[in-house]
């Protein structure tokens, strides 16, 4: 049990050491490539907004639209916090990410961890 346990950690660990953000994304020169891929003119919002018009789609571009402009105001203090200390667009933005996917793996890892019995919480 204990060695699976510690495979589980490295297996964790090896993931939070890899690059959130795909290899193959072009972003611009002030952005990173993970915030190019939803705020970018080729990021995936961007295309369901294009798809939307094209199909004329009222419902679905406003919808869309709404999305994106929460996703803006969201992100708002990321973005604000980049440009104070002139960091690329979207660093703050990946830091978030990688945070929150951190704490969902330790999260896995503690359950699976407290469901084996390794873990002693006394209630």
């Amino acid at each position: 049990m204990k060695r699976r346990f510690i495979a589980g950690g490295f297996a964790a660990v090896t993931a939070l050491s890899l690059s959130v953000a795909p290899a193959h994304a072009q972003p611009r020169d002030d952005r990173t490539s993970s915030f190019e891929q939803v705020y970018g003119v080729e990021g995936s919002t961007a295309k369901r907004l294009d798809k939307a018009r094209e199909e004329n789609d009222d419902a679905a571009y406003d919808r869309l639209a709404n999305q994106a402009h929460e996703f803006e105001l969201a992100t708002a203090g990321s973005v604000a916090n980049d440009e104070m200390f002139k960091y690329k667009i979207g660093t703050t933005f990946d830091l978030l990410l990688a945070s929150g996917i951190a704490a969902a793996l330790l999260a896995i890892l503690g359950g699976v961890a407290f469901q084996q019995g390794k873990i002693k919480i006394s209630f």
